[in-house]
């Protein structure tokens, strides 16, 4: 979500991540913590758009992966009509190179 005031809000999931056994997040088994961290990312802060480039900047303030805490993620953007496609930069992932793509569509 980006918002009129220049903030940006990025929350991904994989819907597929299992459910903890317990109802306290706080306890879950190792694999139950690793799947639902790996299955998901979630991220805050400004942003600016360089039209000419055609790339949108996050400058990041907050984010369930420390690493990116402090760092600016540049994606290259595409909109057409109620569509975004935002695409990454290749980056390493799991050990393998990969480049994300990311389609939003506006609901009215």
């Amino acid at each position: 979500m980006y918002d009129a005031t220049g903030y940006v809000y990025v929350l991904l999931f994989n819907p597929d991540r299992p459910q903890f056994a317990t109802g306290d997040r706080l306890r879950g088994t190792s694999q139950e913590i690793q799947s639902a961290f790996e299955g998901s990312v979630a991220y805050y802060g400004r942003y600016t758009i360089d039209r000419t480039a055609g790339a949108v900047t996050h400058h990041v303030l907050g984010s369930t992966y420390p690493n990116w805490i402090g760092t600016d993620l540049v994606r290259s953007y595409k909109i057409d009509g109620h569509r975004l496609t935002l695409t990454t930069a290749p980056f390493i992932q799991g050990g393998k190179r990969i480049t994300a793509v990311n389609i939003f569509e506006r609901i009215e």
